[in-house]
């Protein structure tokens, strides 16, 4: 037989009660209770609550919407489509086979030759002037086109380009925070940097 002193405290709006160690009641222990789902639970004060079983999260499933893809052919067979930002005409705009291209939300697609052949246009982004600016990775060459479809091709520095690979040196182009146009170079190994004029 194992003999349990039991200590209680309970403590109700500031009033404070205990039992001291002198009035201390032996209370013999018979048997441990294992404790089972929705029995009660002793508490610190001697009160009882039941405890309740939590629910497993399971992953909800997306939204009927979620996923569903729709794609616009090309009008130009093998122009090969590589780059797309949002331009600053409520449309985007995406670089081709020597072409930029201009889609619509609602799939209207309208193309505009680079008047270079074969220039390969890569990366493209909108520039702080409300133009888009270009790569051309096979010549050299940064392309700038307005919302309206007008052209403007920048050289390299002849002193500051490697000769042409078959894969092209020009890389990608971002607008940066001093109102420029910054690229990569990865043939020369270099960081490009283009102003806009404004």
């Amino acid at each position: 037989m194992l003999l349990l002193f039991v200590l209680t405290s309970c403590s109700t709006e500031g009033n404070t009660s205990s039992t001291r160690a002198s009035n201390l009641t032996p209370t013999t222990v018979t048997s441990k209770a294992t404790p089972t789902k929705g029995s009660p639970a002793l508490t610190a004060c001697g009160t009882s609550s039941t405890s309740t079983s939590s629910a497993t999260p399971t992953r909800s499933d997306p939204a009927p919407s979620a996923g569903k893809i729709t794609e616009f052919p090309n009008s130009t067979a093998h122009d090969l489509p590589l780059a797309i930002t949002n331009g600053p005409d409520g449309t985007l705009w995406f670089t081709e086979n020597n072409e930029i291209g201009r889609i619509t939300p609602t799939g209207s697609i309208t193309e505009f030759p680079v008047p270079t052949p074969d220039s390969v246009p890569g990366d493209i982004t909108v520039g702080p002037d409300g133009t888009l600016w270009f790569t051309e990775a096979n010549v050299n060459q940064i392309g700038r086109i307005t919302p309206g479809g007008i052209i403007t091709e920048f050289a390299l520095p002849a002193s500051n380009s490697a000769p042409v690979s078959a894969d092209g040196n020009l890389g990608d182009i971002t607008a940066g925070p001093d109102g420029n146009l910054w690229f990569t170079e990865y043939q020369p190994n270099q960081i490009g940097r283009i102003t806009t004029g404004k």
